[in-house]
């Protein structure tokens, strides 16, 4: 099952794509913004998900990083991952 994960939590804006039957990451895109997760998110996202050769429909699971951290770029991760499920 490929997995994606989101984290908006702190600084950095990231996304990593990890297969969890191999047991190892296939993909990664992290931007240390400070702000300005919401405009970058999505970039980040698809970038993770070209580097590890996959695609929304290939993921088997959405994961979120949910704090602790700005409410503002918790937000925008968590309504990332809600509005991808």
């Amino acid at each position: 099952m490929k997995l994606l994960a989101i984290d908006c939590a702190a600084n950095l804006c990231a996304a990593c794509v990890y297969d969890a039957a191999a047991g190892k990451e296939l993909g990664r895109s992290v931007l240390d913004l400070g702000k300005g997760h919401a405009e970058h998110l999505m970039a980040v996202i698809e970038e993770a998900l070209t580097t590890g050769g996959a695609d929304y429909a290939g993921l088997g699971a959405i994961a979120v990083s949910t704090g602790p951290g700005s409410f503002t770029g918790l937000r925008v991760g968590v309504s990332a991952a809600r509005g991808l499920a």
